[in-house]
């Protein structure tokens, strides 16, 4: 879904605050039509789409399009290389909760991925769940996480 026309307006734009409109279309260079159509399918009640990217030392960061009609949103999920379920950082329900990730976690996630093309796709996929707040998601030097800390 990734490289889908149109998927980087639909996933970006409401974190940019924009409108699924002509601006939105022109910023990202895409055709509107392919912009709402792909959002539409992230957003679709039927579908929850997942996007995963490796965390490294066995963490997982997850972004789940919660579609429930009545409270849809994008939850940010964390599990670490210890443990077996994940734990939500952040949810986009109009605006960001949680914690959230910093600048510097979402780099350090971004360089653990392969190429060029996978860290930049994990910094834009993450890019909305980044927060400012004192609690992080600390990654310790031989690449394992070890989950939450103020």
């Amino acid at each position: 879904m990734l490289d889908r026309s149109g998927f980087w307006a639909a996933h970006l734009g409401p974190s940019l605050e924009a409108d699924l409109d002509d601006e939105l279309a022109e910023m990202f260079d895409e055709p509107l039509s392919a912009i709402r159509a792909t959002y539409e399918e992230l957003t679709d009640p039927a579908g929850w789409p997942v996007f995963s990217v490796d965390a490294g030392g066995g963490a997982r960061l997850a972004l789940i399009y919660r579609n429930f009609v009545e409270d849809g949103g994008i939850d940010f999920l964390f599990a670490g290389g210890l443990r077996e379920r994940y734990i939500r950082i952040a949810v986009i329900e109009g605006a960001l909760e949680g914690p959230g990730i910093s600048w510097a976690e979402l780099a350090s996630v971004a360089d653990r991925q392969h190429g060029y093309l996978e860290r930049d796709r994990t910094l834009l996929l993450t890019f909305a769940g980044q927060g400012h707040s004192g609690v992080h998601i600390a990654v310790s030097s031989d690449s394992h996480w070890f989950g939450s800390r103020v």
